[in-house]
Formats: structure tokens, sequence, C-alpha cells
């Protein structure tokens, strides 16, 4: 639930931060600020109200680089935590099979890497294979 919630609150204060700095930086009524930052952060941007100080733009910037990141950071969570509640036993497997498969790859490739390891023979050859010839 905490991957939820500290995105969730980053949004929210970026957002609330950047509607009252734009409506100071803008001369904007703070509603109109918090219109402007909420669309701006859900990326739907109107384009009914626009930054036209470099104050603003400012604003506008550091809006989008922070609240839309954190908004789709909290999206992702949403959805990793249904995902896992759907799934539930089924996802736990599915990890315990892949975690079992790396572990006999990294045993397989420690048993054919160790120098006591000894290839068979291959057909009319006159000893064993190491593997470490060249020719």
């Amino acid at each position: 639930m905490r991957r939820l919630l500290i995105p969730l609150i980053a949004a929210a204060v970026s957002i609330a931060a950047g509607a009252v700095l734009f409506a100071a930086a803008e001369r904007l009524p703070v509603t109109t600020g918090l219109y402007w930052a909420v669309t701006t952060a859900s990326t739907v941007g109107y384009g009914d109200v626009l930054p036209r100080t470099g104050t603003g733009r400012l604003v506008t910037v550091l809006v989008m680089l922070t609240a839309i990141p954190s908004l789709g950071a909290a999206f992702a969570a949403l959805a990793s935590i249904h995902v896992a509640r759907r799934l539930g036993p089924r996802h736990q497997a599915a990890l315990a099979e892949a975690k079992a498969a790396r572990q006999i790859a990294a045993d397989t490739y420690r048993h054919v890497t160790s120098r006591d390891h000894a290839l068979a023979p291959a057909a009319g050859s006159t000893g064993p294979v190491t593997g470490r010839e060249t020719s």
C-alpha cells in the first residue's frame, strides 16, 4: 500500500504547490491555478489557461516533470496490486518455478565450468576431452 500512497502524495503536493505558484506567477485566482494544474498533470491540457510569464512556464515544466511521473507510478502500483491480488497463488507458484529454473541453470553452469569436469570423448577419439583444448 505504501508504494501507492507515496506517488499519490507526491502528485498531490506537486499539483497543489504548482497551482498556488502558477496562480501567483500569472496573477490568476487559485481556483484557476488548481484547474490548470490538474489539467496539466493529467496531460489533458485544454489550452484555455496558458503560462504567459517566464515564472509561469518554469512552474509548468516543474509540474509536468513531477506530477505526471508521480501519477504514472501511482497507476502502475495500483495495477500491480490488482494483478497480484487477482493472480494470487498462481503468481507465487510461477515465481517459485522461475527461481528453481535459475538455480538449475546456475548449478549446471558451475558443473560444466569446474576444473575437474571432463566431457565424454567423441567417437574415434583416444582419451577424455576436457573442453580446454583449442585444436
